[in-house]
Formats: structure tokens, sequence, C-alpha cells
């Protein structure tokens, strides 16, 4: 009987001690996931805000617009479920990370989301993962290729970035180079951009989703003849979700049982943490 009762008061301190301690290994690894997470989302917005800093933007006369030499403009993400959006960006910059050794110093630089397998080609979906994907392209095909476009975006990186010729189509398979994942398990990558117009051009729209430098700034809503000339671009306030470790294995389990689509946005909601910097602009 003694020994009965002992075995039985050993178990109940075994099972207290192993829930106590089951319970600190959780808490520690989600400190440390926030951790990782909040140092990733820490590099990737000062990558995001060195390269705007240092923007390169100059006066030309090609054309009727002008060289364009910043694009921003609301995309379909790559693989993502239909309807999933987030920002694609494009700009030159002498980017400090470029590859060292080339001849001059201006890259074209685009950053987006990318959902895909970020270690092999063949991409299988059951290992897809979100991404920010930082694209810089040489020095030299920059100058030949880039340099001088009045639509980068038509013109230059929709042949150069992506498989598919059509990126904005939802539903489209198109693939990011994997080479270029800044950092894992971003699932939404926003700029909002801080304007201001001269008094005679009237009130800008409160909902600017196109943002083009050109000679003459322009900003607009993406329907034709709401550009406005007369703006000048002071400021970027970028935003950056990330998913915690949790939320990006609810997005594999969800993706191979096929209804990411209709819990994508839940888990947002549920595991994704929300990053933001505010970025002044001078060019």
């Amino acid at each position: 009987m003694e020994v009965l009762v002992s075995s039985a008061l050993t178990v109940v301190i075994l099972t207290m001690l192993f829930t106590v301690l089951i319970g600190a290994m959780n808490a520690w690894q989600t400190g440390t996931n926030r951790l990782q997470g909040n140092a990733d989302a820490r590099m990737a917005l000062d990558s995001i805000a060195q390269d705007l800093q240092s923007m390169v933007v100059r006066q030309t006369t090609l054309g009727t617009l002008g060289q364009e030499w910043l694009y921003a403009n609301t995309v379909q993400t790559p693989n993502a479920p239909a309807g999933h959006e987030s920002t694609w960006l494009t700009f030159f910059s002498p980017s400090l990370d470029r590859q060292p050794g080339q001849q001059g110093d201006i890259v074209a630089v685009s950053y987006r989301v990318g959902y895909q397998d970020a270690l092999s080609e063949t991409d299988e979906p059951r290992f897809r993962i979100f991404g920010l994907y930082k694209h810089m392209m040489d020095t030299r095909n920059t100058f030949i290729h880039a340099l001088g476009r009045e639509d980068t975006r038509e013109g230059f990186w929709l042949g150069n970035i992506t498989l598919d010729t059509n990126p904005f189509s939802p539903g489209t398979v198109n693939s990011l180079d994997r080479r270029s994942l800044l950092i894992p398990n971003v699932v939404d990558f926003t700029v909002n951009w801080i304007v201001s117009s001269d008094d005679t051009l009237g009130d800008l729209p409160s909902g600017l989703d196109v943002i083009r430098i050109n000679n003459s700034f322009r900003a607009g809503t993406g329907t034709p003849g709401t550009e406005y000339p007369g703006t000048r671009l002071d400021a970027a306030d970028i935003s950056l979700t990330i998913l915690t470790e949790e939320g990006m294995r609810m997005v594999q389990t969800f993706a191979r049982a096929g209804t990411l689509a209709q819990n994508l946005n839940r888990v947002i909601r549920e595991h994704g943490r929300v990053y933001t910097k505010r970025v002044k602009i001078e060019y």
C-alpha cells in the first residue's frame, strides 16, 4: 500500500513538473520566435529605408514623360490565393548590398512579396512559404536595359524577375528568384506615401495606390486621367506583416488541405505582427 501511494504521488509530481517544463519551453520558443521576427523586420525595414533614402532621380527629356525612376503599385502576390495583394516597389539606388566588383554603382531594385518554395526549383506547393524578395539587377544590365525607360514595370521588370508574363492576373503562377529572398514569413508589404501638392491642383485623392516619379512626379489611383503632375513625394510609411512560426505552419497545413484561400485572412489576423517605419525621401 505504501509503495502504491508513493508511486501515485511520484506520478502526480512528475506530471506537474512536465507540465511546467513544457509551458516554459513553449514560452521560450515563443519569445525566441518573436525576437527573430523583430530582428528580421528591423533588417528588412532598414534595407528598404536605406535604399529609398539613397534613391537616384535625374532630370531627363526622353519622350513625353521622361525616364521613370520609381514605380509602386498594389499587385497580386505570386502564387498566393487570388485577391491576396501587396506592394511591388521598383526604383534605382546605389544599394550597399549590391554585388561588389561591378563597374558603376546604380542598380535597379525591386521589393515584393512572394509565396513559393524558397529552396527547391520544383516549387512544391506543400513547401511554399511567404517571404519578402529583394531583386537587384547588376549595374551593366541596369545601364543598358533599365535606365531611360518611360515604364520600367512593362519595359524591364516583367521580363526579368518573373516566369509569367502577367503577374497581375489573379491565379497565375509566377516564380521569383529564390536567391533573392530577403526574409521569410512576410505575408504583406505595404507602402503608404506622404505627398504634397500645389494648391492650384486641388486636393489629392485619399486612396493613392499608384506612385511614379518621372520628370514631373505623378500620383494616381490607377485610373487613366487621374494623375496629379504637380505633386511631390515627401515620405513613405513602410509596413511589413510577418507571420509567427505557428502561423506559417498553419498556412502550410491549410495549403496541403486545399483550404488556404478560405483561411489565410484569419491566420494573418491571429498570427501576424505588423512592423512599420517612416522614411523621409529627398530627391
